[in-house]
């Protein structure tokens, strides 16, 4: 059975890799892909990339083992033409050990366009392996009613995706209307079985629990689920240091006028300003916080959980010292943990961040009468970690801060 898909693999992959081959590769960009795994997977294992480009072993299944950088992250670095489009998967050194979905089933290539030369940075992709061939599937944690749109596509964006809609217990027998919170990484919010690293949100279980104790209104909760472009989706800039970023702009553009008016023609909601709201964690946080600055008369909330204000020399933290409009009339929710990072500069410098913005956000409520716990929560979690189980803890309480019932 591995024999016959390696065969298959190959064989399918011909045309890509003379594609490969037959480009122009007088310009060589550095790539860094970098391995994000959980604890549970995280042992003394060797990793790797296998792909279409000699560079990654030919499909070969050690092709390029990654290595452990000073920060402790599993790094595969290698160069390749500007606009090949790289196909790979991820193994543990055999075919038998590749990369499997959630349930153990076979996926689709990974596919990496690269990017046109980046003045010498390399262009950083983040990669995350739910299940390895060999291992046994995780089960389903869901609760309550979870539909999954897959492959929903965009003009705007180059991957399509998963969008997950959580529906709250009173949603089949009545025909109410209801507000809408859309979340990023979505696989990672109602699901052990699809969570990035084994460990979901429980948002599922947390809304259905809030909304039965009569402590928030029912709402309808939209998952996205991210790709291999999340950074580059979930970022306003560019940011040199990393080689990556700044299809932020595109992003929204998907959120505003393809997913919003789906889910709105689908399914019973409330689809005015008031009733929408937005949010996410890292890098989720940030494009939430742009999302509501660029289409702010769409999202009236954004729950900023653990943002990366740090992205681009702070660029979007900056820009919100020098204007910020919008933040006027936006209910905001911000957190920041205070061990959010392996080193302790990285820590300190998150939670300082994320003062910054809290000052100016009061700042903005002393004029406009922006009063703290009503419009504006900002909360520091003394030894809180960057991670979706820290993420989990507080998520009813961002629930009960937007949909808290009246």
């Amino acid at each position: 059975m591995i024999f016959a898909f390696h065969f298959t693999l190959l064989a399918a992959l011909t045309v890509a890799g003379s594609y490969a081959k037959a480009m122009d590769d007088s310009v060589q960009v550095p790539v860094q892909m970098v391995l994000k795994l959980s604890e549970a997977q995280d042992g003394n294992l060797e990793y790797f990339v296998a792909g279409n480009l000699p560079a990654i072993g030919s499909w070969s299944p050690d092709g390029l083992r990654f290595k452990r950088n000073a920060k402790g992250q599993l790094v595969a670095t290698f160069t390749a033409p500007a606009n090949a489009m790289v196909e790979y998967k991820l193994t543990k050194g055999t075919w038998g050990t590749v990369e499997k979905d959630a349930t153990g089933g076979e996926i689709a290539n990974r596919r990496l366009k690269v990017q046109s030369q980046l003045d010498g940075l390399p262009q950083r992709v983040e990669v995350s392996v739910p299940v390895w061939g060999g291992q046994p599937a995780a089960k389903s944690t869901v609760t309550g009613t979870l539909i999954l749109h897959t492959a929903f596509g965009s003009t705007y964006l180059k991957q399509p995706r998963t969008i997950a809609i959580w529906l709250p217990p009173s949603y089949a027998d009545s025909t109410d209307r209801y507000p809408v919170l859309y979340l990023h990484d979505g696989q990672n919010l109602f699901d052990a079985s699809t969570a990035a690293f084994g460990t979901e949100w429980n948002a599922d279980e947390t809304a259905t629990d809030r909304i039965e104790q009569n402590r928030i209104s029912p709402v309808i909760l939209v998952g996205i689920w991210n790709t291999p472009d999340r950074i580059m989706e979930y970022t306003p800039t560019f940011d040199k240091s990393i080689g990556a970023g700044g299809s932020g702009d595109a992003y929204v553009h998907f959120l505003v006028e393809e997913l919003k008016p789906f889910i709105d023609r689908s399914y019973r909601t409330r689809p005015d300003r008031k009733s929408t709201v937005i949010g996410g964690s890292s890098l989720g946080g940030l494009i939430s916080l742009y999302a509501c600055e660029k289409s702010s008369s769409t999202f009236s909330g954004c729950a900023a959980i653990s943002p990366t204000l740090g992205w681009d020399d702070e660029a979007f933290l900056k820009g919100v010292e020098q204007s910020a409009e919008w933040v006027h009339s936006t209910r905001i929710w911000l957190d920041m943990g205070s061990k959010e990072g392996k080193s302790h500069e990285t820590q300190t410098n998150s939670l300082v961040r994320a003062n910054r913005f809290a000052d100016i956000l009061r700042g903005i409520g002393k004029v406009q009468g922006k009063v703290q716990g009503k419009d504006l929560h900002v909360l520091t979690i003394p030894d809180g970690q960057h991670n979706e189980a820290a993420w989990s803890k507080r998520f009813g309480d961002v629930l009960e801060f937007f949909f808290g019932a009246e």
